[in-house]
């Protein structure tokens, strides 16, 4: 079994590959003050849970967008499977290209999840991840990373909303009964709901204005939900795109 590790700001999301079928997803917290010991308990209890020994697992793969935990979970990894994780990284072989001013600013993730996304739809597409940034990247028809733009994360800009707003309550994320509120919940989660779906909807047709091309949709991201039933076009949501990417570029390199 392969286990894949995306390390983002807010999540740390795990997946576990039996051949090419993921077979069981896990979802940690991103905490850089937690040591590597609380770490290798947190995975050891979730794996054991379900019954998946450390023997069981070949090899680990890691993306990770927020350094100061790298270290962190090479020690975990080592101290619980005895082998150092892989971390994917810039100088190895991907499924595209990249044609971008500096590509050490792009991150990871969004390389490791547009990897995959190209696998899919062999089309020029657009990878819109709901994270706790909203981002968008584009590949070209010819499996050319070309850039992209990034938009607030949803509940990055609400928690924000409400801790810098004196009088606001907290509010969930339900689509109310009208666009227009009734109540200031109301009037936030419209704002919210209908005017993420417009950013997405409104970004993507300006990609397809720029490349001069139609294009596939991927979504993904743990906030996606959120807004998946008010985005009017024709997509694909992959729930597990970086953990299928990461799948994807160990493949690649172990041959």
């Amino acid at each position: 079994m392969l286990l894949t590790i995306d390390i983002g700001n807010t999540n740390i999301v795990l997946g576990i590959f039996k051949k090419n079928n993921i077979i069981k997803t896990y979802r940690l917290s991103s905490r850089v003050l937690r040591t590597s010991d609380e770490y290798a308990l947190d995975i050891t209890s979730i794996l054991y849970f379900d019954k998946i020994t450390k023997k069981d697992i070949d090899d680990v793969i890691i993306s990770s967008v927020v350094p100061p935990l790298d270290p962190i979970f090479e020690r975990a990894i080592e101290k619980i499977f005895n082998k150092k994780p892989i971390f994917v990284n810039l100088s190895m072989k991907y499924p595209i290209k990249i044609k971008i001013d500096n590509i050490n600013e792009l991150g990871i993730d969004r390389l490791v999840g547009s990897s995959m996304a190209y696998e899919i739809t062999k089309n020029s597409t657009v990878v819109v991840d709901f994270g706790t940034a909203t981002t968008f990247d584009v590949i070209n028809k010819n499996g050319v990373f070309i850039g992209g733009a990034i938009a607030p994360g949803i509940l990055l800009a609400l928690e924000s909303l409400i801790t810098r707003t004196a009088k606001l309550p907290k509010v969930e994320l339900i689509l109310p009964e009208s666009a227009i509120g009734k109540n200031t919940i109301n009037a936030i989660q419209s704002g919210f709901l209908y005017g993420w779906s417009g950013i997405v909807e409104k970004v993507v047709k300006e990609i397809e204005n720029s490349i001069r091309d139609s294009v596939s949709v991927i979504i993904t991201g743990g906030a996606s939900h959120f807004v998946l039933p008010l985005i009017k076009l024709n997509y694909i949501y992959e729930r597990d795109l970086v953990l299928k990417g990461l799948k994807l570029i160990y493949d690649l390199n172990k041959k």
